[in-house]
């Protein structure tokens, strides 16, 4: 019974905490906090707040120098928002595993490019996410003209994303444009603002280019200006670091909800536009919160988006329950040609050149099938093949269960990239030999993850 009411107050302390640090304090020594977990003693009289800092060694010092400073201010805002009789001390330790992971990530990327690196000589590498958070904010703050960019093929995220950064810079006084390659899918046409995207690219006389949720520059498909400064905002593990400042949290599950954080340290209000904005990539980049990488801070940032006002029913029923009649004939198509190998481990289907047209369909309707495709049961890797004008483009989903295969490091073998269980590529070449080379790869990658669960086991 004690055990139950310690960690109702841990859930209780943690949701507090973080909305009373990301909402209300204003110590300019603050740098990107989240509080990550805490823990009470279990006569509930003091409790360990474990903070994540994602800023350089100086950043969190002086981070947790100000938590220390507000510790009377937070007890007494702690009295009057909850209903614990006795408020406890507070003290507040530094939690280094999101940079640790950020960190991980960005050493066996490093790794990768190694060779690559030696060859170009002494060119040095932009600064690290950790150590540009501060930076991209000054940039923001000081831009006066600001061109917000989305990746092609955009999904919810990409779009969401920037318009919640877009349309809360704007409220600043901030001239915004905002741009993608490829039209705005229908299904996320719903949200206010998406007009506004233009499928030129950033004019070279504004003040900065935000790229929002991708991590190489080739995202873009068109060229990005080479006057203003770089801003690359991203959650991806295999981003290459392109911009001139780069915010590059793989922690993060979604790159809206990396972006919400950056919206609340300029100190920009929140509005129903915004917020819908911002919970439709995080809903799509999670899979309703069904995804591995749905962590605290996720579920916690839903949460104050819908007080916020964000539209949770326009999102469910635009995203996820009206499909158009044609993508729904496209769909037949790949599920006419699934395939099953490996006992059921590996799953792939494909699109045809031809398929688009005979369904009437678009290239947007393609969007959620490889979703679909993972549903099987007993999938570890699920690829869908979609063939267009000289390449193959690549969709990979792998399962958290052993055997458990990387979807970023096969996807990154093709030029790819991505997450853990979500990556792509773009592969040059005839449908029916790229699909024979990347499956032969998943085959590979299975028997190895076979392998090392056996020597596990």
């Amino acid at each position: 019974m004690a055990y139950k009411r310690a960690d109702r107050v841990n859930a209780l302390l943690q949701r507090e905490l973080g909305m009373l640090i990301s909402e209300e304090l204003r110590d300019p020594r603050i740098s990107f906090p989240t509080v990550t977990s805490v823990e009470i003693t279990d006569d509930l009289r003091s409790a360990r707040v474990y903070v994540s800092v994602l800023g350089d060694d100086d950043a969190a010092k002086t981070t947790m120098a100000a938590l220390e400073d507000a510790k009377p201010y937070l007890r007494h805002e702690l009295g009057s928002r909850t209903d614990l009789r006795f408020v406890p001390e507070l003290a507040f330790v530094p939690d280094r595993s999101a940079e640790r992971a950020v960190r991980v990530a960005r050493l066996l990327r490093e790794a990768r490019e190694g060779e690559t690196k030696s060859s170009e000589g002494s060119a040095s590498r932009p600064p690290s996410a950790a150590q540009s958070a501060d930076e991209v904010v000054d940039l923001l703050r000081g831009a006066r003209a600001i061109a917000i960019v989305s990746h092609r093929d955009p999904d919810p995220d990409t779009i969401g994303a920037g318009l919640a950064l877009g349309l809360g810079l704007e409220s600043l006084g901030k001239k915004i444009s905002w741009h993608c390659a490829d039209p705005i899918p229908e299904s996320i046409r719903f949200l206010r603002g998406s007009e506004r995207y233009g499928q030129e690219p950033p004019p070279g006389d504004v003040d900065l280019v935000v790229t929002v949720d991708f991590g190489s520059v080739e995202r873009a498909k068109f060229a990005l200006p080479s006057g203003p400064r770089l801003v690359n905002i991203d959650h991806h593990a295999s981003n290459d670091e392109f911009g001139s400042a780069n915010l590059v949290d793989a922690t993060s599950a979604a790159t809206a909800e990396l972006v919400s954080r950056v919206i609340d340290t300029l100190g920009i209000a929140w509005t129903p536009d915004m917020a819908t904005a911002a919970l439709a990539g995080i809903m799509t980049d999670t899979g309703s919160f069904q995804f591995p990488s749905t962590d605290g801070r996720a579920l916690e940032r839903a949460a104050r988006l819908r007080e916020a006002g964000a539209d949770l029913q326009a999102i469910t029923y635009n995203i996820y329950r009206n499909k158009r009649f044609e993508a729904l004939k496209l769909w037949g198509f790949a599920f006419s040609r699934l395939v099953r190998e490996d006992d059921g481990q590996l799953v792939w289907t494909e699109l045809r050149a031809g398929d688009l047209e005979s369904a009437g369909a678009r290239e947007e309707d393609i969007s959620g099938l490889v979703e679909q495709i993972a549903r099987s049961s007993g999938m570890r890797v699920a690829l869908l093949f979609n063939e267009q004008d000289g390449v193959v483009k690549v969709s990979c989903r792998t399962s958290q269960w052993e055997p458990s295969v990387d979807a970023a490091a096969l996807m990154s073998t093709f030029g790819g990239g991505g997450h853990v269980r979500a990556a792509g590529a773009l592969v040059p070449g005839e449908l029916a030999v790229v699909r024979q080379l990347v499956l032969q790869t998943a085959q590979a990658a299975l028997k190895s993850a076979r392998a090392r669960t056996a020597v596990g086991a």
